[in-house]
C-alpha cells in the first residue's frame, strides 16, 4: 500500500503556527506605538501608560516564541524518530522560524526595557 503524502497537512500546520507567531509579534510592536499615540484614559500619565505597554510587548513576544515551539514540536518531537515528510516541512520553515525566534528575543528585551524605564524614556524624548 502506498504511503500517503503528509507534507500538505504539515505545511498547513506550520503556516498556522507561523502566522499566529507573527500576529503576536505585531501586537507586541503595536502596544508601545498605541500607547504613544495619545489614546489613553483621562488623567492617565502618558509616561506611565508607555511604561505599561512594555509589559504587553514582553508577554506577547514570549507567547509568540511559545507558539513557535508548539509548532516545531507538532512537526517533530525532540528525542523521537521523525516523520521524513514532516521533517522536510520543518526544514522548509527553518529560516522563518529562526527569524521569528530572534525577533521574539529582541522584542522581549525591548519590552522589558520599556516596562522598567518607559516613563523615563517618555520624559527624555519630550512628549
Amino acid at each position: 500500500m502506498e504511503e500517503e503524502d503528509r507534507r500538505p497537512r504539515a505545511r498547513v500546520i506550520a503556516w498556522c503556527f507561523y502566522l499566529g507567531c507573527l500576529l503576536l509579534l505585531a501586537a507586541s510592536v503595536f502596544a508601545p506605538i498605541y500607547s504613544w499615540s495619545g489614546w489613553r484614559p483621562a488623567g492617565e500619565n502618558p509616561g506611565i501608560w508607555f511604561q505599561r505597554s512594555g509589559a504587553i510587548t514582553t508577554i506577547f513576544s514570549l507567547l509568540s516564541v511559545t507558539i513557535l515551539t508548539m509548532g516545531t514540536n507538532t512537526l517533530h518531537k525532540p528525542g523521537t524518530w521523525g516523520d521524513k515528510q514532516k521533517l522536510e516541512v520543518l526544514d522548509e520553515f527553518g529560516l522563518r522560524f529562526s527569524i521569528a525566534e530572534w525577533s521574539s528575543l529582541g522584542l522581549t528585551i525591548t519590552g522589558t526595557f520599556i516596562w522598567g524605564y518607559g516613563d523615563l524614556i517618555h520624559s527624555y524624548l519630550g512628549s
